[in-house]
């Protein structure tokens, strides 16, 4: 079921094209890394979907409805937590649950005990009572997430949510994010600059560049992606060393190979290079086989930037 819906979607601010006929859909329970530089138009798309921009064309639709006129109607199903938090920095932490709740419209018992659940979670208990003006930036930022999940929404849109969150509530709020969508079949939609984070959470990725749309796919698929950047090969003998890079060298399997010790360090030419096929039907002694390949981040900044 596709809870979200982004249909050929533009908006420009004078000669600049903040984004540029972006499509795609969400599923029920998924988990979108939305990511891009700064500039790439996520934010200018995040605005869109909450009906805070007018877009020049395209259309978006959130639970089956057009975002333009049911946005506002359908605040307990759909939450947003952005760069501003909007909090009421004269208002308790407790209060400022309580004002949400109330005003979207809810049952104050089932409310209250979220809240209270909520705030021990994140840690937030003990300060409770406390005008949010006295907090941290990471303890408002934590608040606005527990604001954000009161109603457990059906969608969920988080923009850079962990930024100066430490690192214990950090993983709480990852692990209440998880669970959501797996037990409840919450869809999130995250943007995040932090690798890490979106590797722990997302299943899917979409990158921007430019306005324009690059990928959207899997998360296991987009990893799949990865480069090999070298593969090092520890043999019991140097003779074995010498005798594998005479015989790869024959076979042109790799770009480089150094000698380090017993150790091969090669460069494959490419990933179709299976180095575990390649090394099983051969007689080598082999103590041990390290593959390094690119990081998420590596994958993510060469796309970005070709």
């Amino acid at each position: 079921m596709e809870i979200i819906n982004v249909n050929n979607i533009s908006k420009n601010y004078g000669k600049i094209k903040a984004i540029d006929g972006i499509s795609f859909s969400i599923k029920k329970g998924d988990i979108v890394g939305y990511l891009g530089k700064n500039g790439s138009g996520k934010t200018t798309t995040i605005s869109a979907m909450t009906n805070i921009i007018k877009l020049d064309s395209g259309s978006i639709s959130i639970l089956g409805k057009p975002n333009k006129t049911n946005y506002c109607s359908q605040l307990s199903k759909i939450s947003i937590v952005n760069e501003n938090n909007g909090l009421y920095e004269n208002l308790s932490s407790e209060n400022n649950l309580h004002f949400y709740a109330n005003a979207c419209g809810s049952n104050k018992k089932q409310v209250k005990e979220m809240i209270e659940r909520l705030l021990l979670e994140f840690d937030l208990f003990e300060r409770r009572k406390d005008k949010v003006k006295t907090f941290s930036k990471g303890m408002k930022r934590k608040l606005a997430i527990a604001r954000a999940l009161i109603f457990n929404p059906e969608v969920l849109i988080l923009d850079e949510p962990f930024e100066g969150i430490d690192l214990e509530s950090r993983n709480t709020i990852i692990k209440n994010l998880k669970e959501c969508s797996i037990n409840n079949g919450m869809s999130i939609f995250i943007t995040s600059h932090v690798m890490a984070d979106i590797e722990e959470l997302a299943n899917r990725i979409i990158i921007i560049k430019q306005g324009n749309l690059i990928i959207d796919e899997k998360y296991d698929n987009f990893i799949e992606r990865a480069i090999i950047k070298q593969i090092k090969i520890k043999l019991h003998k140097i003779n074995d060393v010498t005798s594998f890079i005479s015989e790869t060298k024959q076979l042109n399997c790799f770009q480089e190979i150094q000698i380090e010790s017993d150790y091969a360090i090669c460069k494959p030419i490419s990933n179709d290079f299976n180095i575990y096929k390649f090394l099983a039907n051969k007689n080598y002694n082999v103590k041990d086989v390290w593959v390094d390949k690119e990081s998420m981040s590596d994958i993510y900044l060469r796309k970005v930037n070709l």
